[in-house]
């Protein structure tokens, strides 16, 4: 099979889902009868062509390139390095303390790995965390603002005006890319503002940060990772040379 009719299959198996559905590198080679090196050297063609996307580790439609992932799809994909950074992010958390958390999948995981604190105070925009049961000693503060019925979250300067009233002792948030220069960025410009809103009302702050989207750069910029108090990862290596490129780079100037 030439490279050509390679990527044509691929792009026929993408063609082929439904709306809001990815499919992994091993699912298309079983589909088309071909290795997972051959197909993922095809995909990275596809995706110089913007024909293709990868999206946290599946493969998508180029229509997803610079849009919200849809939630459905952020809560399936890469699963357990989200529960992960969430175990680990749970240890930040105190008796007490006043939590921001963002819209994001990997953020509202966090939940999970809180039992054994007390009182509490979790204020967010994400709708699903008041949808599900997570048995806390905890009480709940929703925005408000504009529902938006695709990311299961609420939106506007509404959530933004809520933030800016309110004091944290803690933020986490996620988002989709953080480049080599250690800038932190995410394809919603609504999103990044409700995440800046929450950075700047918080005394700590926490990206939590699924190692494949390093090396991913979207059009809005939420803050650098030198501007927060730390990034969770499950390369923390990945981050650690990132950390030197921003100290070589500062002396440099």
């Amino acid at each position: 099979m030439s490279q050509l009719e390679r990527q044509q299959q691929i792009l026929d198996v993408l063609n082929a889902l439904k709306p809001n559905e990815s499919i992994s590198v091993k699912e298309i080679a079983a589909k088309i009868f071909s290795s997972e090196s051959s197909v993922r050297r095809a995909v990275k063609i596809l995706v110089q062509k913007n024909l293709a996307t990868h999206i946290y580790g599946g493969v998508m439609p180029a229509d997803y390139r610079n849009a919200v992932t849809p939630v459905s799809i952020r809560d399936s994909i890469n699963s357990n390095t989200k529960d992960y950074l969430a175990a680990i992010a749970a240890d930040f958390v105190s008796n007490g303390d006043i939590i921001f958390l963002d819209s994001s999948s990997t953020v509202r995981k966090i939940l999970y790995y809180l039992k054994n604190k007390k009182d509490l105070h979790i204020i967010t925009n994400n709708q699903n965390v008041f949808s599900e049961n997570f048995d806390l000693d905890a009480t709940f503060y929703c925005t408000g603002g504009k529902f938006n019925r695709e990311s299961n979250n609420f939106l506007g300067m509404d959530v933004i005006e809520y933030i800016l009233n309110k004091n944290a002792d803690i933020c986490f948030f996620s988002s989709q890319g953080l480049s080599q220069s250690g800038e932190i960025t995410d394809v919603s410009e609504q999103e990044t503002a409700i995440r800046k809103a929450m950075i700047k009302k918080s005394k700590r702050q926490y990206f939590l940060c699924d190692s494949s989207k390093i090396n991913t750069v979207k059009i809005n910029t939420v803050c650098s990772i030198s501007d927060i108090s730390g990034v969770i990862c499950d390369k923390q290596e990945m981050i650690e040379n990132i950390r030197r490129n921003i100290i070589k780079q500062i002396n440099l100037s």
